[in-house]
């Protein structure tokens, strides 16, 4: 099977399973889903709004997209290794490649937890010992408590996530759904297991060890093409676009930014840097739904030609209005022309 057929064999079987738990569930609960794959986990929270006869769902809860997957366990295995191995004859770019080749195939995915050392295959049986260091017949010996901060930081920013997502969810929440490539760790899977339980809620995994994937591949791809169980999902990031405003002598923010004051064509006070929100972060969005504010534009003469940029705020502040504040939190867009531009002419707006 080549590996694209297989990836939508995976994602169908994937979404079947996650549907198959959406539709046992009652209306106005929620259910998390982890997503935890290779480079990032994705967090998100759905609220089934409708049971009978169709299943909808709703996002209730802003996704969280954390940089915490497997690989970040890998990465913390070979700075650990380059550190640990520093002074050893074993220190080499080649040992080390050599080590993390089989950290990856076999010692990550493999460990459970408990006491028992984690064994690392790199050489020959016949090469010298480092005993010091652990390394004894080609073979480097991790204790549980260093495989176990190797694995540390990024469960523990999965369960602050679940934690965050369960506190501003609305719905109450009886299961969380782990998916993903790295979902298939033990070690991940107990770990969770043990948050769940502490939080009351249950904890489920799919395992499609010797499963066929024929069924899901028809019920997953026609329920997520056809049936769309989730309408409506939470804006992760606030939109607007950029601009100048009026300049307000009594207001704070206008003051600490007094020098940058301009004249515009019409003689106004302005100031620059101005950001105006249209989506913000967290507005449930529909499909088909439409978010509209009016702007203005003054010109010393008629256009028939209006460009803007969609600017993107993807910082924490629930209410940004200045680029200039966090300016590497804003992302700009490529421009857009509207579909009625307009103008003011003897104060009132034509088109």
């Amino acid at each position: 099977m080549n590996k694209k057929l297989s990836d939508i064999f995976k994602v169908a079987f994937l979404f079947d399973w996650i549907y198959l738990v959406l539709t046992h569930s009652q209306c106005g609960e929620a259910v998390i889903v982890v997503d935890a794959g290779g480079g990032t986990v994705d967090i998100s929270t759905y609220k089934i709004t409708n049971s009978s006869p169709l299943v909808r769902a709703q996002e209730c809860a802003v996704t969280k997209c954390l940089l915490q997957g497997s690989t970040f366990v890998n990465s913390r295995a070979e700075t650990y290794l380059r550190e640990k191995l520093r002074h050893s004859p074993y220190g080499s770019n080649e040992d080390i490649l050599e080590m993390l080749k089989d950290f990856e195939k076999s010692a990550k995915p493999s460990f459970k937890g408990g006491s028992r050392n984690t064994m690392i295959k790199f050489g020959s049986p016949k090469a010298p010992d480092d005993i010091e260091r652990g390394v004894s017949r080609g073979r480097l010996s991790l204790s549980s408590k260093e495989m176990i901060a190797l694995f540390d930081p990024s469960i523990r920013a999965i369960e602050e996530a679940i934690t965050e997502q369960r506190q501003s969810a609305t719905g109450s929440i009886k299961t969380i759904l782990l998916s993903g490539g790295f979902s298939a760790s033990p070690f991940l899977r107990a770990r969770l297991q043990t948050y769940a339980e502490s939080a009351g809620v249950s904890l489920y995994y799919p395992d499609t060890e010797g499963q066929s994937p024929a069924k899901a591949v028809a019920e997953g791809a026609l329920a997520f093409y056809i049936d769309h169980c989730v309408f409506a999902r939470m804006a992760k990031r606030t939109y607007g676009i950029q601009g100048s405003t009026m300049f307000w002598p009594f207001n704070p923010e206008h003051l600490q930014r007094v020098d940058q004051v301009f004249l515009d064509c019409e003689g106004d006070l302005c100031l620059p840097r101005h950001f105006a929100p249209v989506l913000k972060k967290g507005t449930l969005v529909t499909a088909d739904e439409e978010f509209v504010c009016s702007f203005l534009r003054n010109t010393p003469e008629p256009i028939d030609n209006i460009q803007t940029s969609i600017v993107c705020y993807k910082g924490d502040k629930s209410d940004p209005h200045w680029t200039d504040v966090e300016p590497e939190m804003f992302l700009t867009y490529a421009p857009f022309k509207p579909m009625y531009p307009s103008w003011l002419e003897d104060g009132q707006e034509k088109r």
